[in-house]
This record gives structure tokens, C-alpha cells and sequence, in this order.
């Protein structure tokens, strides 16, 4: 099955014709995001020191517990929501397949912005990617036979390649450059974080002024694109918080970040191919993922800007305390001389 999209009013499945036509124009936008998305994932593998990676791995609780919220906690959390809302059988399968996708990209960059753990970010991205190749297609097995759902869901492992590929590739040459180059490294990190988070910025802003496709949603759709996220970033940093876990501040956001950011094309991809030659179906569930995507990024910018506001606040503080504490140690030296 073929796809194509386009802007203006329609969309080729093959050879069914949705009401969308290919442009070009939109095709080169996409490389051209792929080509800029790569860029930033170098400058984050430009964040990450090789041997905290290692002591990661050396330790990998961190690793351990947010690929557990990532892979098992999020799914189990989004069947709950299903149960809850009781959503049509359509609509209940397209956002458990938003439920169990890995994590996303730009989940780096977001975890950057907020002093995460970056080479926490980077294994969780990658391994939640690789290991989707398999817990991926064991959800939905899992669920469509619990619920006793007739349907041939098409997993789409190429595009989970690319992802794997344009993570892996990038990073790796990122870590290579740090390590021979670790001044530069750093400018361009910090570089490449602010321009990518201006980057997610305008893609969610023009996925609101795009209409291209129709929104088809009510309560029992909105609802739990709503909760999903938030309910998985902040059970997931609840759970980091175990004394036992002995897990730093960093890497406690970094997990609630990870865990709350899920892999968008991925769910996209699998509707397109699942339903794309049936339009009254595809029209129905489409809007899941793409709601989800705008809104999981939305709820994380503003984690940015609040943990960006408060930091300025403690600097600022930190820095009237310290001007204070000078002078009076010097009003002290005067009276004592």
C-alpha cells in the first residue's frame, strides 16, 4: 500500500483517491525537517559525555525504571483510559497505538532544556525505539485479543528503522565530536537545543493552522489524549522519587520527560498503513495521534518555560544573597580595622 500527502484537499492510498493530491513541496519539506532534525540530534549527542553514558549502563536503574514507564507503564495506563471512556473499537485501538509507541525525538531536546540527565535522554530514546520492534506488535496482539478486535493492524518497520537510524547516526557522531572537541561541543549543543525547541515550536503551531484534515473528536477522544501525557510524566517522576532508586534530580526529569514524549509518526504511520484504503475509517482515527503529538508537545513546552522561569528566579536570587553576604563581610573588616 502506497501513501502520499499533500496540502490543499486530498490524499492518495494507493490507488484510492482520498481528496488530496501529492505535492513535491510538502515531500521536500519533510526531507528538509528529517535533514534539520538530524543536525539537532547531532548537537544533543554533543551533550552527552561518553563516560557518563557508560556509568548509565554500568548503572542502569535509570535506564531500567524509564524503560519500564516508557514501554510497559504507558500502555497499561492508555488501556485504562480506553476502559474508562469507553471509546469506539476504532478509536480505542488507534490511541493504543499511541499508548505503546516509544519515545520520541524530540523528547532530547526537551530534557536538554531542562538540565536533564542527556545521556539518560539518549539511551532511553534509542533503546525504547529499538525495543519497539517487538513490544510494539505484542501490545496490540495483546489487546486485540482481550478485546476480541478483528483487525489486521500493519506495523510499520521501516519507519521505525529510520527512526532508529536517524537517532543512532547523528548521536553517535555527536559523542565522537564532544570527545575529540569538547569546548566547541558544547557551544554547538546548547546551539542546536534553543533551535530545535524553536523548531518544535512552529511545527505544533503550524499543525494548529494547518486544516487539512478534518478534527473528528468528542469527550471520549479528547479526554484521554488529555490525561495520557501528563498521567505518564508525572506517575513516572513519582515513581523516580523511591529513596531506594537513589535516582539524581536530572535524571528523575529526564524520565518524566522520556516517559510523557511518545514516538507520533510511528502511530500515524501505523493508522496510514492499517486504514489508509478506507477513508470513512482513516477520516475516524487520524485525528488521535495528531491531537496527541500537539498536545503531548504543548504540555512539555510549558514544563520548559516554568522550569526556565524558576531557575532565572533562584539565580537572581542566589546572586542578591551572595551581594549581600560581600558587603556585609566587608562593613565587618572595616569595623574591625
Amino acid at each position: 500500500m502506497e501513501f502520499t500527502t499533500t496540502a490543499g484537499n486530498a490524499t492518495t492510498f494507493g490507488n484510492t483517491t482520498a481528496g488530496y493530491e501529492f505535492d513535491p513541496q510538502i515531500e521536500m519539506f519533510k526531507i528538509l525537517v528529517t535533514c534539520i532534525l538530524a543536525l539537532v540530534m547531532f548537537g544533543m549527542g554533543c551533550a552527552v559525555d561518553h563516560e557518563k553514558l557508560i556509568d548509565n549502563f554500568k548503572r542502569p536503574i535509570g535506564i531500567l525504571i524509564g524503560l519500564g514507564c516508557q514501554i510497559l507503564m504507558m500502555p497499561m495506563i492508555a488501556y485504562g483510559l480506553i476502559k474508562a471512556t469507553s471509546m469506539s473499537e476504532l478509536q480505542a485501538i488507534t490511541f493504543m497505538v499511541v499508548g505503546c509507541s516509544p519515545g520520541g525525538t524530540f523528547s532530547n531536546i526537551l530534557a536538554y532544556m531542562v538540565d536533564g540527565d542527556m545521556p539518560l535522554s539518549v539511551a532511553l530514546t534509542t533503546l525504547s525505539n529499538l525495543f519497539a520492534l517487538g513490544t510494539v506488535p505484542m501490545w496490540l496482539f495483546l489487546y486485540t485479543w482481550i478485546e476480541e478486535v478483528d483487525e489486521n493492524i500493519q506495523i510499520p518497520y521501516s519507519s521505525l528503522g529510520i527512526t532508529l537510524a536517524s537517532l543512532i547516526i547523528p548521536i553517535v557522531a555527536g559523542i565522537l565530536f564532544r570527545y575529540k572537541f569538547v569546548k566547541i561541543a558544547k557551544y554547538l549543543a546548547k546551539g542546536c537545543a534553543i533551535f530545535g525547541f524553536i523548531l518544535l515550536v512552529a511545527i505544533v503551531a503550524a499543525m494548529l493552522i494547518r486544516n487539512d484534515i478534518p478534527i473528528v473528536f468528542s469527550v471520549k477522544t479528547i479526554l484521554p489524549i488529555a490525561v495520557l501525557p501528563i498521567a505518564g510524566m508525572v506517575i513516572s517522576f513519582c515513581i523516580s522519587l523511591i529513596p531506594r532508586l537513589e535516582l539524581s534530580r536530572e535524571a528523575r526529569r529526564t524520565i518524566a520527560i522520556e516517559t510523557s514524549i511518545q514516538n507520533g509518526s510511528l502511530s500515524t504511520n501505523v493508522v496510514f498503513l492499517t486504514y489508509g484504503n478506507r477513508l470513512n475509517m482513516f477520516m475516524a482515527v487520524i485525528t488521535i495521534p495528531l491531537l496527541y503529538s500537539i498536545s503531548q508537545t504543548i504540555y512539555n513546552i510549558i514544563l520548559v518555560v516554568i522550569y526556565k522561569t524558576w531557575k532565572f528566579y533562584q539565580t537572581s536570587r542566589n546572586r542578591k544573597f551572595s551581594g549581600q553576604s560581600v558587603t556585609a563581610v566587608g562593613y565587618e573588616v572595616m569595623e574591625m580595622t
